[in-house]
Formats: C-alpha cells, structure tokens, sequence
C-alpha cells in the first residue's frame, strides 16, 4: 500500500500542466475531523464544476455538525470475525448504535466488505472497489457486487458503481488551501424480497482528495432513498477539519461507569491516562451536544448532573489534552 500523492509536470509548448497522481489509503491509527456545513450556506453549483485547474471554495458557513472517523485494526472490533479478510475497519463518532465498516486497502485500492451493527449486518460477496490506486484526471472505474441482509427476513441486495475523476485544481476551507483531485462516483444500491424490488439507494458523491490524506478534504454527498415508493432525500457538505495520526496505546485511557442506567447523575470513574485537561462531553440520540464542561482534574472520580435530560442513549465522551480519549454509552431513565 502505498502513502504517496505526488505532482507530475508535464511541459507543453505554451502552457504549463500540473496533473496529480493520488495513491493514499487510511491507515490503522488515523483519526480524520470533519465538520459538516448547513446547506442554505453552500453554492451547490459551484461545488459541481468540473475540468482542469478549477478552484471550489467551501465557505464559512454554519456548522451543522461534527464527526471523528477512526481508522482501526479489524482484529480490535467487535466483528472482525464476519470480514476475515478485512485489513481496516471504521467507526464514525459519535457512534450510538456501534456501526463498524470493513474494508480491504492495498496498493491497486480500497475496497468495501461490509458494514455490521448489533442488529444486523451486510458483507459483500466481492470486494467492493471505492478506490483505485495510481488515480489520476480523466481516469474512470467501477464495480458491481451483491449481499444478503437478514434480520427478520432476507433482503437480496445489488451493488453498482461508477466513478471517475473529472476534475483537479484547488479546494479552499476554513482549515486550508488544497491541491487535489475530484472523484465524482455515483452508486446504486438495491434491495430485493422474493425477487420484488423493495427498497433502493441513488448516491451521488464529490470527493476532493490531497496527498497528505488518506480521507477526502472536502465532501459533497447527495443520497435518495426509495422505501416501498416512499422517497427521502439527504444531502451533506463538509470539509477535513484536523487530521490526527496516532499510535498511542489507549489501553489506560477508559471510563468505567459506575451504575448504568442512570436516573439524576452519571458517576464515572477515569482510566489513569484520563487526567490533567479534560474536555467531557454529553451527546445524545440525535448528535446534539447537551452536555461539554472543560476541567482540570487530579481525581479518577467525576459525576455529571442530568435532571431533566430527556430519558434514552447517550454517548460521554472524554478528551484529555495528551490526546488519549474514551468513549462510553450511558442510558438515562
């Protein structure tokens, strides 16, 4: 696998050509920021243009959201036993209902198996491709594959996509200014029972990728789902915030929740590498951040008062300023 972007000139005999070459994947260890912008703030069209030497701009809009994609060792999962073959796995925080994706990454690209919860999961019956290795502009690829999901019943599902780079020139953020390409793809996902198409996935999706990053810096994503006729539309923009490659050993770094469910007070008891400055968060069901107090600590022991916190799932988070960090999942009743 390999973990080099590098720039390819070639002279003309008028202008000069500056074609990237892309050939970066995730690697266990990484944790990728992103911050999610309010739609009504973004120029959709302008987001779109293609061609060479283009400049997208995503602007300082209103955050709508953040979220922390964490790259693991499949074997350090909770379902590494379904996707044997898998060489990396994601989790995208928060992350109530502990969805993990699997994925093969190797030097022709990356490749999806599947994704599992506690309730159900898919696995790919070949390796998805959702990248390819060396990625240049102009270049196109694509890929169809199937699965079976069952949880009360056994929906046949079919996989296909097509992607291709239409587009190199500079992504400019809040967090930066980007050389990188764009790989445009579009997927269609379908769902069949007994042969009677029941549910399908139309996704369109702007990926703007830099050398440095094995995630996109910039996203634009455009998802409709067909349920048994009933449509739903849902569509994000968002931008690389930070990126944070760590090898830390996280083993120390934990939250022992003392009762769990919990009625007035979360009482937690910290792992020993938990201390100093911390940043504790409460984040709820729908991705609200209900709770966020920044404290220095000297002692293992900590509550949080939740009165009148609307009973269900909540995610405590703790960031200590060492950048080791535990998440755990309380109920309040």
């Amino acid at each position: 696998m390999k973990n080099i972007l590098f720039l390819l000139l070639a002279f003309s005999a008028q202008t000069a050509f500056a074609q990237l070459i892309f050939s970066t994947a995730p690697k266990v260890g990484e944790e990728y920021h992103t911050v999610s912008l309010e739609l009504t703030d973004v120029n959709k069209n302008e987001l779109k243009k293609e061609g060479a030497d283009k400049t997208w701009i995503f602007g300082n809009g209103s955050i709508a959201k953040k979220q922390t994609i964490v790259y693991k060792d499949p074997k350090q999962t909770p379902y590494s036993a379904l996707y044997s073959n898998a060489n990396l796995a994601y989790e995208i925080l928060p992350n109530l209902d502990s969805v993990y994706f699997y994925q093969i990454a190797d030097a022709s690209g990356v490749y999806d198996l599947g994704v599992a919860e506690p309730l159900y999961n898919s696995k790919w019956y070949s390796p998805f491709q959702k990248m390819k290795f060396p990625l240049k502009f102009g270049e196109a690829f694509e890929d169809t594959t199937t699965a079976d999901i069952t949880n009360i019943v056994t929906i046949n599902v079919t996989g296909d996509q097509y992607s291709i780079v239409d587009g190199w020139g500079t992504v400019q953020t809040p967090a930066g200014t980007y050389p990188c390409l764009r790989l445009v793809s579009r997927t269609l996902v379908e769902g069949f029972l007994s042969g009677i198409p029941v549910a399908s996935r139309t996704q369109e999706t702007y990926l703007w990728y830099n050398p440095q990053y094995g995630y996109p810096v910039a996203i634009f994503d455009a998802i409709e789902d067909d349920e048994n006729g009933s449509l739903s539309n849902d569509t994000t923009v968002a931008y690389l915030e930070t990126k944070l490659t760590s090898t830390l050993d996280l083993s120390n770094a934990s939250i022992k929740i003392m009762s769990n469910p919990i009625q007035d007070e979360i009482n937690f008891e910290l792992g020993s590498e938990l201390q100093g400055k911390l940043n504790i968060s409460l984040i709820s069901q729908d991705g609200k951040v209900v709770y966020e107090s920044v404290k220095t600590v000297d002692s293992k022991r900590l509550s949080i008062d939740v009165t009148g916190f609307n009973p269900g799932a909540y995610l405590l988070m703790v960031q200590a300023e060492n950048r080791k960090w535990a998440i755990e999942k309380v109920i309040v009743e």
